[in-house]
């Protein structure tokens, strides 16, 4: 995990990963993790022909972006709909839906929840493993702040150009 002041770059390996029989999921900005409270954000992978079943959340919006794989999608209790790779579904709070992994391989997705929280209830599901972050098994797995000590990789980085950006010649704009 990386920190930028008050923002945060996070990776799987800096996060704990849920893991399901149906799949798992890694909560890459949750309040826990970046202290964000409007919006929650999760890598998801779900093995195949299983999935999340039927339910809702009822104090959050969800979105659903299908990364790769294959997937039925139901929504509102009505017919399934087939989803793939690039794909985005928006699920108002409250709304039940389920998804499910139809394809041969894993079907990939990120997630998020606005407000931030509906994601918690997953810690308590039957059956839940909580694995610890895979960084936090390195003797170095700590907070690294890049404004203050910059990794190897950093050299590669340019700093933002602070410079007010030019403007294109707009044809249609009189400067008198």
């Amino acid at each position: 995990m990386f920190r930028f002041g008050d923002t945060f770059l996070t990776t799987d390996a800096d996060v704990e990963t849920l893991v399901f029989d149906w799949g798992s999921v890694r909560m890459l900005s949750e309040e826990k993790v970046t202290g964000s409270q409007s919006v929650s954000f999760g890598h998801v992978l779900l093995n195949p022909g299983k999935g999340h079943e039927r339910h809702n959340h009822p104090d959050a919006d969800e979105i659903i972006y299908f990364i790769k794989g294959k997937g039925m999608q139901m929504l509102n209790d009505g017919e399934p709909v087939h989803c793939t790779g690039g794909e985005c579904c928006w699920i108002p709070k409250g709304v039940y839906h389920s998804t499910i992994n139809s394809g041969d391989g894993v079907l990939e997705l990120v997630v998020a929840y606005m407000p931030a929280g509906a994601e918690q209830v997953l810690r308590t599901l039957p059956g839940v493993r909580i694995l610890p972050p895979a960084s936090s098994r390195k003797p170095t797995g700590q907070l690294h702040d890049r404004t203050r000590d910059p990794p190897a990789t950093m050299g590669r980085l340019q700093p933002p150009d602070r410079r007010r950006p030019r403007r294109p010649a707009d044809p249609w704009r009189s400067d008198d």
